[in-house]
């Protein structure tokens, strides 16, 4: 009676293998891939260019609010700049996906925050911000303002219209 219940036991056993190898495998590519983020991570070159796309990214934001403050109030040249913040932007994402495998929003949102400072002083509705942050960054749009800096500076409807633009984009 042992013997039987020993091979039934090793006939169970060996049909779990297969399945405990492929759950191995599976595991085991998954460590490859955190290295191999890693290796990019510490990769001085990627760290030396994450670096520079975080200054020029955060000096862009500045430049805009420097523009809405200016005297000498110049809307196709604040534009134009928002324009390269946005585009600035995109690239700083690209760059901690590449470098790193994940974005530090709270970093983005720090310099978002004094974009939108600059945009309502220059009186840029909401919407306008909203709809060329999403032509210019698709989905990573939705992540990009905090909820208490579109609450603050333009109100509870835009903060509204905004979420709901959201949730029709694509991919959100």
């Amino acid at each position: 009676m042992s013997q039987t219940t020993d091979r039934s036991q090793k006939g169970l056993n060996e049909e779990r293998l297969p399945e405990e190898l492929k759950e191995l495998s599976e595991r085991v590519e998954r460590l490859e891939k955190r290295l191999s983020s890693l290796e990019k991570a510490f990769d001085p070159l990627s760290l030396v260019e994450l670096s520079w796309r975080i200054a020029v990214f955060t000096a862009s934001a500045h430049k805009l609010l420097n523009l809405a403050k200016s005297e000498k109030l110049m809307f196709l040249e604040f534009e134009e700049d928002l324009r390269d913040f946005l585009h600035e932007l995109g690239k700083l994402l690209e760059a901690f996906r590449k470098t790193v495998g994940t974005i530090d929003w709270e970093l983005v949102q720090e310099s978002t925050s004094i974009m939108l400072s600059a945009t309502k002083k220059m009186g840029i509705p909401f919407t306008t911000i909203a709809n060329t942050s999403m032509d210019f960054l698709g989905e990573d749009a939705a992540r990009i303002f905090k909820k208490e800096d579109v609450q603050k500076l333009y109100g509870e409807g835009d903060f509204e219209k905004w979420r709901k633009m959201i949730k029709q984009q694509p991919g959100t």
